[in-house]
């Protein structure tokens, strides 16, 4: 009996879809703090140098807020019944701007991130994981 053609071409389409299939999101576990963070994901142990991580998850990270809010104040009475203090609010219609700084790290031992992975692309060879967020299992909510 002779190897089916189609089937042999099917096998091999197969194997190529499976080699180009995007990369899916993975879990990883903090082991170690910033500045030499490290976390563990399927058996082996990422350090800093494995990792691209989000400006948002760092130390020291700077962000900055802006708007405009209108509101009123509530309304608050004075004392001795006069009417200069009778019960009254202020409007509220200004321009803002608020800045963040974070002084602490979500990357604590524990805690666990999802994690992206990729192709390094200052050299092109080496694995590397982008360091999204920490996440938490919802059932332990």
């Amino acid at each position: 009996m002779q190897d089916n053609p189609y089937q042999k071409m099917l096998g091999i389409m197969a194997g190529v879809t499976r080699n180009n299939a995007a990369p899916v999101l993975v879990i990883g576990k903090v082991i170690e703090d910033l500045p030499n963070i490290k976390v563990q994901y399927n058996g082996i142990i990422l350090d800093k140098n494995d990792l691209w991580i989000n400006d948002y998850l760092l130390t020291n990270h700077t962000r900055t807020h802006r708007g405009h809010i209108v509101s009123a104040t509530q309304d608050r009475g004075g004392g001795g019944g006069y009417a200069e203090f009778a019960s009254h609010n202020h409007d509220i219609h200004n321009d803002f701007t608020d800045t963040e700084i974070t002084t602490d790290s979500d990357l604590k031992p524990g805690y666990y991130v999802a994690m992206y992975p990729l192709t390094d692309s200052t050299d092109g060879t080496k694995q590397k994981y982008v360091v999204l967020c920490h996440i938490q299992e919802g059932r332990l909510l």
